[in-house]
């Protein structure tokens, strides 16, 4: 998960957050600078690319960043 610092909806993410923690949930928010606007989701797309594992060289294989 990721919100800007100035996002109206920061709060509920937070919220959310600490929803997801209390359940058991492994999740992550990152807060950086921004709003609800396309430059900062611009900016966090990249990061969740390069999160993710897209270059799985056998089936069932992974990163590791995303459980199987």
């Amino acid at each position: 998960m990721a919100c800007g610092l100035e996002d109206s909806l920061l709060a509920a993410n937070r919220d959310f957050k600490r929803f997801l923690d209390e359940h058991g949930v492994d999740a992550v928010l990152e807060e950086s600078e921004g709003a609800h606007e396309w430059d900062f989701w611009n900016r966090s797309i990249k990061r969740v690319l390069d999160w993710l594992p897209l270059e799985m060289e056998e089936k069932g294989m992974n990163s590791g960043n995303v459980g199987i």
